[in-house]
């Protein structure tokens, strides 16, 4: 963790080259300028495990703003690609517009947490802004219909202030979230079960990291 370049100081370095993107994004992701995308992941699947196939897309782009906190999106969005590349958008999430918060370097996973024949979407993002900085969030939506998935869960993914400046010295930390899977589908259904790999605490290195697990009761069969 932290030893990419986040996207967020992509968009502030072409912020100061006087780069004009767009001014606002639109709702489906497929539609975003090629001049304003960072990062694309499209995949097809079946989300709701009806033998429709549903194509799912990820971008992360750039807006226009000169905020950094607005410079970045993270874009989510299914469709029916029964219809092909151009089948009628079903859902989309803007997680900065949405939450209220920074979002770059967006990621997401697609599985069956639960062995039910459905799909889940973690999705993750960072909203550090700061250079030394890694904290990432991420949310769990499950799709029992995909025109209105349910988010279960939402939470840290991880952070890291090792290096940030900011941060007192005994107060840095370092983890990284997964999801324990065996454990998760053994819960059928009623629980996600977390790992956590810590790595510092309280300004302390941990050699070897800490692993601690976390059960969260969740609904994911509706």
């Amino acid at each position: 963790m932290g030893s990419r370049t986040p996207a967020i100081f992509t968009a502030m370095l072409l912020g100061c080259t006087g780069l004009s993107v767009l001014a606002g994004l639109p709702r489906d992701p497929r539609d975003v300028p090629r001049v304003a995308e960072l990062t694309v992941t499209r995949t097809v699947t079946d989300l709701d495990g009806d033998g429709r196939r549903e194509g799912v897309l990820l971008v992360v782009a750039l807006t226009g703003e000169k905020d950094p906190a607005r410079a970045t999106e993270v874009l989510l969005g299914t469709w029916d690609a029964e219809g092909g590349e151009k089948g009628e958008l079903l859902w989309s999430r803007h997680v900065a517009a949405e939450t209220g918060q920074p979002a770059h370097d967006g990621e997401m996973e697609i599985l069956d947490l639960d062995g039910d024949g459905r799909q889940e979407i973690v999705l993750s993002w960072d909203r550090g802004l700061r250079r030394g900085l890694v904290d990432r969030w991420a949310e769990i939506w499950t799709f029992p219909d995909p025109r209105r998935p349910v988010k279960v869960w939402e939470g840290p993914w991880g952070r890291d202030t090792r290096l940030d400046r900011e941060t007192p010295a005994d107060r840095k930390e370092s983890f990284e979230r997964e999801i324990d899977y065996g454990a998760t589908r053994a819960a059928r259904g009623r629980a996600i079960v977390f790992r956590d790999t810590w790595r510092m605490i309280a300004g302390k290195a941990l050699d070897p990291p800490r692993v601690t697990t976390k059960r969260v009761d969740v609904l994911l069969r509706r």
